[in-house]
């Protein structure tokens, strides 16, 4: 298990190096195209040897195709990557200078102590300081665990072969475009997060004899089978749940001026507010299943559903920080972990990026064509986000 001493000594420099090397090499057999067009049977050879070297050329053109891919996939990987750990080292040396200004140190275990007790201080302050240095290095070991995992899945993709290309139309041009893609961060996170569709589809709620009177309240919405039936475990905590969901969906329309209502800054925010109010009031596990049976509404979009199930794992660790914290100091800590890249919004292109990566206002929609079929839930809080793998 990776400690915090270790994290302390990442670096994203040999990172960066790695991918310009990584970037040469697939220039080089990217530049073999010609050499492996032109190495079939010479024209006029006809014959059983003519056709066995064909299908030797084919073979070693299918082979060189997926070891393109795979350098491809490593090398958008590995930038990725370095992106996060620089990211990592700028949190080390505040959460380093915030312990040094409020008289802590910070061992490679991870651990919080005074450097010296002053029977002078304020110790209800100094209580206070050392869960705020306390509160960083867990942040940065959960950021540092997410780099790891995003590097070591792709690179056990690599090795195992499982970069798939398109053979009927590739190229080593397109080869390595496939492998590019399939090594992002945004590749990574549809794999982790898309769920598949409720079977018993979708109901409206609330009804029955509860539903009266809740819809005294609330209007009546679509909501997947799954979701109705939580809420209906409640009983009339019904009414807790779906008041956090109107907040959230309020703070949603003023946050940040509205930018970023659809698959922006805002609605990261609403998923992370409304995802760390339910864990506060019915805990993580509930919570986490509850959000999930939300996105397993047929025909729900991808890249938004991996965008929404992020967030929503962000606010759970944000309630579980901060179990104390008042609602201005929940809220709080949700914008920070929007501004800080804690949580993910859409790009121009529509991809998923860190929050921080995109300024307000400025992003995307997404540009999916089709569902894409997703993994069926697992058990909450084991993984870390459900489809995780």
């Amino acid at each position: 298990m990776t400690t915090y001493g270790e994290v302390r000594k990442w670096r994203s420099a040999p990172l960066d190096s790695a991918v310009g090397v990584l970037n040469e090499h697939s220039q080089q057999l990217i530049g073999m195209s010609d050499e492996l067009d032109s190495s079939g049977a010479p024209e006029g050879w006809i014959g059983p040897a003519a056709e066995a070297a064909k299908q030797d050329r084919n073979r070693l053109a299918d082979g060189m195709e997926g070891i393109v891919a795979g350098v491809a996939a490593v090398r958008r990987a590995v930038a990725d990557t370095a992106d996060g750990v620089q990211r990592i080292e700028h949190l080390v040396r505040d959460a380093e200078a915030l312990a040094a200004a409020k008289g802590f140190v910070i061992s490679d275990q991870g651990t919080v102590t005074e450097k010296a007790c002053d029977a002078r201080e304020d110790r209800e302050e100094t209580a206070k300081n050392k869960v705020a240095v306390e509160t960083e290095v867990r942040r940065i070991m959960g950021i540092a665990g997410d780099v790891d995992s995003f590097l070591s899945g792709v690179l056990g993709k690599v090795a195992a072969g499982q970069i798939s290309i398109h053979l009927q139309t590739s190229t080593l041009e397109s080869a390595s475009r496939q492998g590019a893609k399939q090594g992002s961060f945004h590749e990574q996170l549809l794999q982790k997060y898309n769920v598949s569709t409720d079977p018993e589809g979708t109901v409206m709620y609330p009804a029955g004899a509860k539903g009266a009177l809740l819809s005294k309240f609330f209007e009546k919405t679509k909501l997947t089978e799954g979701e109705a039936e939580m809420l209906d475990g409640l009983g009339l905590s019904a009414y807790d749940a779906l008041q956090i969901k109107s907040k959230a969906e309020e703070l949603g329309k003023t946050v940040y001026g509205g930018a970023g209502v659809g698959d922006g800054h805002a609605d990261a925010y609403r998923h992370g507010y409304l995802s760390a109010e339910l864990t506060r009031k019915f805990g993580p596990d509930w919570s986490e299943k509850f959000l999930t049976a939300h996105e397993r509404v047929p025909g729900n979009n991808p890249t938004t559903e991996a965008m929404d199930l992020h967030n929503n794992e962000v606010g759970r660790r944000v309630a579980m920080a901060h179990p104390t914290a008042s609602p201005e100091q929940l809220q709080h800590h949700l914008d920070q972990a929007v501004r800080n890249g804690d949580m993910v919004v859409l790009d121009k292109e529509g991809k998923l990026v860190r929050s921080d990566q995109v300024e307000f206002g400025q992003t995307g929609l997404h540009q999916d064509e089709q569902p894409r079929f997703g993994q069926e839930p697992k058990k909450p809080l084991d993984h870390g986000g459900y489809g995780a793998r």
